[in-house]
């Protein structure tokens, strides 16, 4: 099966951090175009489609966002980031992206997707999803006959992030809070890969047999203010191996690759 992955988005018509203004209407295009070279399957945005500026301002980037979306015919699947639920509603994200919940499972592929919601529940620095949605991971999880991958914006697990720029000064408020819970439903040999955005650069470890992968921002130009690169990932996904690839598209480039055994 092969993936495509895009995350933190950050649309907005003014430049803010580090991630260039107007980048998204630019770039979103460019990148399906790209995919229509590829044989991808499925496309999964993984969050933060919004700059969280404000209400109206995202709610206008929120819908240009969709509307380039619509426009290609492979199957793309959303999750909710944190960005996204500041200043709109998740009524508003559903109902503008056409989703049904802000968390799902897919069962019409080779193997089970999860796709949760880990901006259920944000305050005080805790990220976490809800216990009814943990209930129901787990049940998705026991009760699967399939292969199951998981998509979050946050990551599941801790992650080194010794380096990174936008968490040198807040190394724990990245990840969801109950850790050792998640890891402990995904090393149950029934999960192949947990790939998750958020955190705006790749990174990749493998936690008792399973690869936990961090997808960068699409727009993100640190530390410059201009040029977003478009940085997406491929992953090629079997019971036996993961093959990821780092894409960006200008320059249009392979920027690395890992390919790591499942088990």
């Amino acid at each position: 099966m092969r993936i495509a992955l895009i995350s933190d988005l950050h649309n907005s018509k003014i430049t803010i951090e580090y991630r260039p203004g107007g980048s998204v209407a630019r770039l979103l295009p460019a990148f399906l175009d790209e995919l229509r070279k590829n044989e991808i399957d499925i496309v999964v945005e993984l969050g933060d489609r919004v700059g969280n500026i404000a209400h109206d301002h995202d709610l206008e980037n929120l819908i240009e966002v969709s509307d380039i979306f619509s426009q290609t015919d492979f199957p793309v699947f959303h999750l909710m980031g944190n960005h996204d639920l500041h200043f709109l509603s998740e009524n508003e994200n559903l109902s503008i992206l056409g989703m049904n919940s802000s968390y799902y499972a897919i069962d019409s592929f080779p193997f089970k997707l999860i796709f949760l919601n880990t901006s259920e529940l944000i305050a005080d620095g805790v990220i976490m999803p809800g216990k009814n949605q943990i209930e129901w991971l787990k049940k998705e999880i026991e009760d699967s006959d399939k292969k199951i991958v998981l998509f979050s914006h946050h990551p599941l697990i801790c992650q080194n992030q010794t380096g990174n720029p936008f968490f040198i000064d807040n190394p724990h408020g990245y990840k969801v809070k109950d850790e050792r819970q998640m890891l402990q439903f995904a090393s149950g040999g029934n999960v192949l890969a947990s790939f998750n955005g958020h955190v705006h650069w790749s990174y990749c470890t493998l936690e008792k047999g399973v690869p936990f992968i961090s997808v960068p921002s699409f727009v993100e130009s640190f530390p410059d203010t201009e040029n977003a690169p478009g940085s997406f990932m491929i992953a090629d996904i079997n019971e036996k191996l993961i093959d990821v690839s780092l894409e960006t598209l200008f320059p249009r480039r392979t920027i690395g690759r890992v390919v790591l055994p499942i088990g």
